[in-house]
């Protein structure tokens, strides 16, 4: 599972153009957000390096067979037997 939803959450880009970036942790009015928008920092999601990316290698590098689901993946289950 990779937290899709919650990269975009800490994503700060500043897609309105008004100064403050486009998430409740920059401004607390903010209740949505675009799923859409490119990360800043070259597309990096942010906390990538520090919660993901080493786990990813790691089954990489020891050619671990998974299955990866996005939060958007997951958002179409309706059950857990779906998963089977």
């Amino acid at each position: 599972m990779l937290p899709t939803n919650t990269w975009q959450a800490y994503n700060f880009r500043d897609t309105n153009g008004d100064g403050i970036g486009d998430t409740w942790y920059a401004d607390p009015h903010i209740r949505r957000v675009d799923l859409t928008r490119p990360f800043l920092d070259r597309g990096v999601p942010p906390h990538f390096r520090g919660y993901d990316e080493g786990f990813i290698w790691w089954l990489g590098l020891h050619h671990e067979q998974v299955d990866v689901l996005a939060d958007e993946d997951l958002a179409r289950v309706r059950t857990g037997a779906e998963l089977k």
